[in-house]
């Protein structure tokens, strides 16, 4: 070969190499970045992961462990209710510090709230309204008649 083709081959293999560099230390950081602001997720994080939430010792993390063994928690209110130790307190606490539940923070599945009944014929009962629910189309023929 050529002496001239091979220096030029050997740069092209340095610049492919430098530019490599480049992407894995680039890769490196997102890496760290991610898991510095991530989330630790209480029905599959390992014992390590678990005790990286703060207020989370080997006894809790543990004891979380072994509550969802039988099965996974469904929800926050599954969580406190099936973890000793772990009250509504607490759970806000741990989720401000990155512990999520199926997802979700403390507090996100509670967007929905209660309204009194407005009239006396309404069932004693409270309803559940959500309030991100978008409103059912009305029909044509119902405003004609409303009018």
């Amino acid at each position: 070969m050529d002496p001239r083709k091979q220096n030029d081959v050997r740069e092209d293999e340095m610049q492919i190499m430098r530019q490599c560099g480049r992407y894995m230390v680039v890769g490196l950081m997102i890496a760290v970045q991610a898991t510095a602001f991530g989330f630790v997720e209480a029905n599959t994080a390992p014992p390590d992961d678990l005790s990286s939430i703060r207020g989370i010792g080997p006894a809790t993390a543990k004891r979380i462990i072994q509550a969802r063994e039988t099965r996974s928690f469904a929800h926050w209110k599954d969580f406190i209710a099936r973890v000793r130790g772990i009250g509504e307190k607490r759970a806000k606490q741990l989720s401000r510090g990155g512990l999520r539940v199926r997802g979700k923070a403390y507090g996100d599945e509670q967007k929905w709230h209660s309204i009194a009944p407005r009239s006396p014929g309404q069932r004693k009962h409270r309803q559940l309204v959500d309030p991100f629910a978008t409103p059912a189309p009305s029909h044509p023929a119902a405003e004609a008649s409303a009018e």
